[in-house]
């Protein structure tokens, strides 16, 4: 007599899939961490607007966070943003209107010291500023301080470095 029975194996229970719940951005991790914000497009990252990333906070939430800011790529911006709050101060919303009554020369270096400061605050290369230079004289031909504007990378350079 033969049995077709399983008996003699031993019958392991399945486990039930567990499904892991994604951390989501909270607002009020901004109180605390006053560098980062959410991102609009995925609930489950953050973006750190010192280095301008977007990392993911899915698993870890507030300890993705912490891994951040120990990084030391953020470290280093963090510095960086320390030293260079003169110059933020120096180009505020208003130097528009202060350089109205200006003169054409005043106006051309200001407009100078905005693109070097653009270019340095988005980590951008001296060298975009000899494109960028051609391409303002002809998009804003009717400018006369775009058409006066002489700023290449190397007087971007030195206005970084020496002055």
């Amino acid at each position: 007599m033969t049995s077709n029975s399983d008996s003699d194996t031993p019958v392991t229970p399945k486990k039930a899939k567990t499904t892991k719940v994604l951390q989501k951005y909270k607002p009020e991790w901004e109180k605390q961490y006053n560098w980062i914000t959410s991102d609009p497009q995925n609930k489950s990252n953050a973006k750190c607007i010192t280095c301008g990333v977007n990392f993911t906070i899915s698993s870890a939430g507030i300890g993705q966070i912490k891994q951040h800011q120990n990084n030391q790529k953020h470290k280093m911006k963090t510095e960086m943003k320390k030293t260079s709050g003169a110059l933020q101060n120096f180009l505020t919303s208003d130097t528009k209107s202060r350089c109205q009554g200006s003169s054409d020369d005043e106006n051309i270096i200001a407009a100078e010291l905005a693109l070097t400061f653009h270019i340095v605050k988005h980590n951008l290369s001296y060298n975009s500023m000899d494109c960028l230079n051609k391409l303002n004289k002809i998009v804003f031909v009717d400018s006369k301080i775009a058409s006066k504007i002489r700023l290449a990378r190397t007087k971007m350079e030195a206005l970084v470095t020496k002055c």
